[in-house]
């Protein structure tokens, strides 16, 4: 079969590998689209060294044959929730398989979906709806549920102010999300055609991230500032800047990934009383919400803003580091 390989410092490879044995109680899955995720990016295609993994954890496909799975069987369409998992501890029963001690992820510590054929255990496949498409099942798993997760955490009210600071892939998603949960939602970007795609998608209020943030929300906000923020940037700065908008009371949420950020926590965090929450990943259980979230969007497809074949998965990973359009998906034919 055809697997890619991402042999280290952004060299993309098409390779030929023996499809995948079947292990008991996996299923062996025809691949019919698989997304770039920005992990993708930061992890493995900048990654200096080789990686022997096939990459892609946001995959959808066809049952192609089972081993003695006791639920699904050949022909039956799914899509994948990319935590392997005990299945056993507090966290797996909960949902929440990001925190399973014995947690590996396919596309990073197992074989992913960039391929033909992939092998999974039966219990990470997820039955894909009839009236889903393949490239809405890659939508459901990791590339909605992060942001789905962290706009929940937010917990919104109806009518509430919320901004949103950068508007790349996760934050359209959140975005999508807010304006889903009744959210007003102002749209923070430096790139004007990311901001032209956030009003698109829900956002009421557009501002350019170089012009005085500030200034301009407090203009729309009389003076109050935002009731709740979600950092979709990883920026220090545009972190600084999203909590500085926020009213007495309000609530920011850390979505964006950020390794280091120097604050004073006193004129921060105290003196407003500004609580902060950090959001990764999604619960399982959040999996049918997401379902009925992409039934009911009726511009959802267009969060699908290009499709390539697995032989021209050099030229989607140079697209994705780009950060050109919202979700690239790999296909083995045309849909």
């Amino acid at each position: 079969m055809k697997a890619i390989l991402l042999d280290g410092k952004k060299n993309v490879e098409v390779i030929e590998k023996s499809v995948p044995d079947l292990l008991e109680g996996y299923a062996l899955i025809k691949v019919m689209a698989a997304g770039i995720c920005g992990t993708d990016i930061e992890m493995l295609y900048h990654n200096p060294v080789p990686s022997v993994i096939t990459p892609g954890h946001e995959v959808s496909g066809i049952i192609e044959k089972v081993n003695h799975c006791k639920t699904f069987k050949a022909g039956d369409r799914v899509f994948l929730n990319c935590h392997i998992t005990c299945n056993t501890c507090e966290y797996c029963l909960a949902g929440d398989y990001i925190f399973c001690e014995e947690l590996s992820v396919i596309g990073f510590d197992v074989d992913g979906g960039m391929a033909e054929y992939i092998a999974v255990p039966e219990t990470i496949l997820r039955r894909l709806p009839d009236d889903l498409t393949f490239e809405q099942g890659v939508l459901i798993t990791d590339a909605l549920g992060t942001p789905y997760h962290a706009v929940k955490k937010a917990e919104i009210k109806k009518g509430e102010i919320v901004c949103i600071s950068g508007t790349g892939p996760l934050g359209i998603l959140c975005i999508l999300s807010a304006v889903h949960f009744g959210a007003i939602v102002i749209a923070i970007d430096i790139v004007e055609e990311r901001l032209k795609m956030a009003e698109r998608f829900g956002a009421t209020y557009l501002v350019n991230g170089m012009s005085n943030i500030k200034e301009r929300i407090n203009e729309i906000t009389n003076g109050k500032g935002v009731d709740k923020v979600i950092d979709c940037s990883g920026s220090a700065i545009a972190i600084l800047n999203d909590i500085g908008i926020l009213k007495n009371r309000g609530v920011m949420i850390q979505v964006g990934v950020c390794n280091k950020i120097t604050m004073d926590l006193f004129e921060t965090l105290i003196v407003k009383e500004i609580e902060i929450k950090g959001s990764r990943n999604f619960n399982d259980f959040e999996i049918p919400e997401m379902i009925d979230l992409i039934r009911n969007t009726e511009r959802i497809d267009e969060l699908i803003s290009h499709r390539f074949l697995f032989s021209e998965a050099e030229q989607a990973f140079q697209l994705a580091e780009e950060r050109k359009g919202i979700k690239i998906v790999l296909v083995p034919e045309l849909i």
